[in-house]
């Protein structure tokens, strides 16, 4: 089992993957920091309770639950006679949970999804970023033309996929500009939820799992690991599979080894899938 500090240097592995260079402490990491000061080893167990039929985990480093005001714990709908009607209607209804969660934590710019509803595959990143705010779309900016690469190298274009976020609004911060934040527990908590409901309109043959906090938090089960001993193996979240890896972001500045781990996750989602590879694809990152 992880130990406190072994999620705690995952977390900020993947913000210094992300491009930041601070992170903003609220009251509950501050307490989870001092907690970490007193406690030196030992597993840290899921905190987070459950809304009815979806598993919520910790998929952040605290030590405190979030308040019950914080998690939407009434049944989420969505209607529509078709999946673009519904997942318009889910991306409306976004607003109203976000009011009902007593969350203050977020920008206002929803940011909800893009490419096929009827895709086979479904990327869930973390939350928008900047950039994301900026276009309204999911994985834009640099992180964007990167996944752009990864998409054509797979034989696929953003309209042949699902792309999402697992928090639809940018975290906020003080004086923020250009500056990103990963979402905190409660939020995650608060949009759990929406993904599952999302997932289950969507209903993609698989899933990616981009970073830690999607893979944590849909991939962990009772007993929240870090990314890295989530990957390489395929789990299961909702009747659907899942492959947890790495965020596009992380491939900025990865070495070749790690960008070879990462398009292994690919390659494997693109088996399951039964999609052609060749062996140009196949040795992509490999010998170099």
């Amino acid at each position: 089992m992880p130990r406190p500090v072994d999620i705690v240097i995952d977390f900020l592995t993947a913000e210094d993957a992300r491009g930041c260079s601070q992170i903003t402490l609220d009251d509950q990491a501050r307490a989870f920091l001092n907690h970490l000061v007193k406690w030196r080893s030992g597993p840290l167990k899921s905190v987070a309770p459950k809304p009815a039929s979806v598993a919520v985990n910790a998929a952040l480093p605290i030590a405190a639950k979030p308040s019950p005001a914080q998690i939407v714990m009434e049944p989420l709908m969505a209607t529509g006679s078709t999946k673009s009607e519904r997942l318009a209607d889910l991306k409306r209804r976004c607003e109203s949970l976000v009011n009902r969660s007593c969350i203050t934590t977020l920008r206002d710019k929803c940011v909800f999804s893009s490419g096929s509803p009827d895709a086979a595959i479904a990327f869930i990143g973390d939350c928008p970023t900047h950039h994301d705010e900026q276009s309204g779309q999911p994985f834009s900016g640099m992180v964007g033309e990167k996944f752009d690469a990864i998409l054509k190298a797979m034989g696929l274009a953003r309209s042949e996929v699902y792309l999402t976020q697992l928090v639809k609004y940018r975290p906020a911060m003080p004086r923020q500009t250009t500056n990103n934040r990963t979402p905190n527990a409660a939020e995650i908590a608060a949009f759990l939820p929406v993904i599952a409901l999302e997932m289950q309109i969507v209903q993609p043959r698989l899933i990616v799992a981009l970073g830690s906090v999607p893979s944590i938090a849909i991939c962990a089960g009772e007993e929240p690991q870090p990314l890295e001993k989530l990957r390489g193996n395929w789990h299961e979240w909702n009747d659907i599979p899942v492959r947890a890896s790495e965020t596009p972001a992380f491939l900025l500045t990865a070495s070749t080894n790690k960008k070879r781990e990462f398009w292994e996750d690919l390659l494997a989602a693109m088996e399951k899938l039964e999609m052609p590879i060749s062996e140009k694809q196949r040795g992509y990152f490999q010998g170099k």
